[in-house]
């Protein structure tokens, strides 16, 4: 323990040595998270997140001198760091899409990059026990929580739908169908296809009684009239 101690000592303090150790283990942290992502073919991979790993402790490392070397300027020191927690935000915002059939991608890896600047800062002032602890947690999510993802949204009462329709009549015959049924939904947006000479496409929130009664209600939408195509979005 005395040993930890004088190591998180060490490599808090401002020495080229300190900084150097805190932009290596940066870009270790970047790395383990971005593995994960570019193995799933995802938008930001290894280099993406070890970049921002290594501005992001850049930027915490920079803080504490701005504090150790200009101590009259005051001012709040973590205003750097707080600026790449919002910041963040639009590089992540560039990695989620709403693909074809209004079908949203990325937003696992935007969290992830987010995941990964918070990281960053922690590496930056030398907080190297939570940076381990939550570099660790990181990866377990991405790469062991996939399997329990899946599961959970294929046994879930409640999902969202995207619907082809024939005409503006079976969407309404299926919003009628839906009341009949007593099956609660929301959110219903019924709109003009992007292919032209195609029917109207609608998304929709549904709620079932029980993940039990999904397998036959996705079965009668296959058998419905005036649906030409579905999916769980």
């Amino acid at each position: 323990m005395q040993l930890w101690e004088q190591f998180e000592f060490w490599i808090s303090d401002l020495s080229f040595g300190s900084i150097l150790a805190r932009m290596l283990i940066a870009i270790l942290a970047g790395t383990l998270l971005g593995i994960d992502r570019r193995d799933k073919n995802k938008g930001a991979g290894v280099r993406t997140h070890a970049m921002v790993c290594v501005g992001s402790a850049l930027t915490m490392v920079t803080s504490q001198y701005v504090a150790i070397r200009f101590p009259e300027a005051g001012g709040d020191v973590f205003r750097l760091g707080a600026g790449v927690v919002s910041g963040v935000g639009f590089l992540g915002a560039g990695t989620i899409i709403v693909g074809d059939r209004n079908k949203v991608h990325g937003l696992t890896t935007a969290a992830g990059l987010w995941t990964c600047a918070c990281i960053g800062l922690a590496i930056g002032c030398g907080f190297i026990g939570g940076t381990i602890v939550a570099m660790l947690a990181a990866f377990i999510i991405l790469h062991n929580l996939t399997p329990l993802d899946r599961r959970l949204r294929r046994h879930a009462r409640a999902f969202d739908l995207y619907i082809e329709f024939a005409d503006v009549e079976s969407a309404r015959e299926f919003t009628h169908i839906l009341d009949e049924q007593g099956i609660a939904y929301t959110d219903f947006v019924l709109q003009d296809s992007p292919i032209a000479g195609e029917g109207p496409v609608a998304t929709v929130s549904v709620e079932l009684d029980s993940y039990q009664r999904k397998k036959e209600y996705l079965k009668e939408l296959k058998d419905a009239d005036g649906i030409s195509y579905f999916e769980i979005a």
